[in-house]
């Protein structure tokens, strides 16, 4: 085991998902769980956590912690996106922001675009630098079984089936991402980095030791 989430949408044993109305943060349990996988070199996923989780979590993390997929609260308002002081708390520690192309986390608009998500590396890159910027697609084939299960929030998630990104729809649409990178403006080492370099360099700091 190399990557952990700490929470899902909801309350759990180490601390409040971001749906998690409440906000309260990590739990005593929760802090050892940090020092314990930072201390066994296992990187910890932010991702689905809630605001107060992921500071307190960033505030004793030693080592770089990632959000694996989750976009900028700034470009798209879903409690599922991350404000600005949690990018730049996540980059503090060397970590990385995996793009996630969930449509509802991409934009508000019905079928979301590619560049769309582009925007969000750009507001990251601008706040943190593009070393920071990584990509988690989160491509998901689920139908309404599985939503039920899940027990996702209509209010954040869309019940399927879902309309991907135009531009960004599989993982075959994954060779669209560098060419649309470079439309606005990253130089080749920025979208190698993007592209998987960066989340290699923050493993690698973590998994080595």
């Amino acid at each position: 085991m190399r990557v952990i989430q700490l929470t899902y949408n909801y309350a759990e044993l180490a601390g409040d998902g971001c749906l998690e109305e409440r906000n309260a943060g990590l739990t005593a349990f929760g802090r050892k769980i940090v020092h314990r996988m930072q201390n066994l070199g296992v990187t910890v996923d932010l991702s689905h956590a809630g605001e107060r989780t992921c500071l307190e979590t960033l505030s004793i993390a030693q080592r770089p912690a990632i959000i694996s997929h989750g976009n900028a609260r700034a470009v798209c308002d879903s409690p599922r996106n991350f404000s600005d002081e949690v990018i730049r708390a996540v980059a503090a520690t060397g970590g990385v922001v995996g793009l996630c192309a969930f449509p509802a986390f991409v934009s508000s608009d019905p079928v979301p675009t590619l560049d769309q998500l582009i925007n969000h590396a750009v507001h990251i890159s601008d706040l943190v630098g593009a070393k920071h910027v990584g990509l988690g697609f989160d491509f998901a084939d689920e139908d309404e079984n599985d939503y039920d299960y899940f027990g996702y929030d209509e209010r954040y998630y869309p019940r399927p089936p879902w309309t991907w990104p135009v531009g960004i729809s599989w993982w075959e649409d994954a060779v669209n991402i560098a060419p649309a990178l470079r439309r606005r403006g990253f130089s080749e080492e920025e979208v190698t980095g993007i592209m998987g370099e960066n989340f290699m360099r923050a493993f690698e700091q973590t998994w080595n030791e």
